[in-house]
C-alpha cells in the first residue's frame, strides 16, 4: 500500500456489528460527523427469570432489565484477551421484586465500584468480587462493566472486569 491514511466520510445511521472486518491504519481521517445509536436489547426486561451468558458481540449494549418472579443471571463471557474493551450497561425499567445477578467467568473478578441512593446501607467504594446482586432494586437503578484485564488463561483474577453501579439498594458483593 502507498499510503496508511483512512479516509471516512458522511457515515450516519444505528451501529451494526461487523464481522471477520479488520481494518489497519496509522490515521484515519473523518469529514463531517460520525453518527450512530447504541443497541437496546429488551431480552432480559421480561417478568420471569432469565440466565444469560454475554457475547462479546452484544459489547456497547444496553440491557433493560425487569423482573416479578425468578433471578436474572447474567454472566460475562469467558476468558479471552479479545475481551478487553468490552462493555455492557443495565438498566432496570421498573422496580423488580427479583434479584438480578452478574457473575465473572471462571476466576474472573469484578471489581465493583458502587453508589447507594435514597438508602441507609452502604457498600464499601471498591470490592474484588466474583458476582453482584441488585436485591430488588427500584426502577432508574443500573449499572455498566468494562473489561479492563483478561490474559484468556482462565487463572484467577486474570480477567478483571471494572463495574460502576447506581441503585437504591446496596448491591450484594460475594468475593
Amino acid at each position: 500500500m502507498s499510503s496508511s491514511l483512512l479516509r471516512i466520510e458522511n457515515i450516519t445511521g444505528q451501529m451494526t456489528k461487523l464481522n471477520a472486518v479488520t481494518v489497519q491504519a496509522s490515521n484515519v481521517e473523518v469529514s463531517g460527523a460520525i453518527t450512530g445509536k447504541k443497541a437496546v436489547s429488551t431480552e432480559l426486561n421480561v417478568l420471569t427469570n432469565v440466565a444469560k451468558t454475554l457475547l462479546p458481540s452484544e459489547s456497547g449494549s444496553i440491557f433493560l432489565v425487569k423482573g416479578t418472579s425468578g433471578t436474572k443471571v447474567v454472566t460475562l463471557p469467558a476468558a479471552s484477551v479479545k475481551n478487553v474493551g468490552l462493555t455492557y450497561e443495565f438498566f432496570i425499567t421498573e422496580t423488580m421484586t427479583t434479584n438480578f445477578q452478574i457473575t465473572s467467568p471462571v476466576n474472573g473478578a469484578i471489581l465493583a465500584l458502587t453508589y447507594l441512593i435514597l438508602g441507609s446501607a452502604s457498600n464499601a467504594l471498591s470490592n474484588v468480587a466474583t458476582s453482584l446482586t441488585l436485591p430488588s432494586p427500584a426502577i432508574n437503578s443500573r449499572v455498566s462493566l468494562t473489561c479492563v484485564l483478561d490474559d484468556g488463561t482462565g487463572a484467577l483474577s486474570t480477567a478483571i472486569w471494572k463495574t460502576e453501579g447506581i441503585s437504591d439498594v446496596a448491591f450484594t458483593i460475594t468475593p
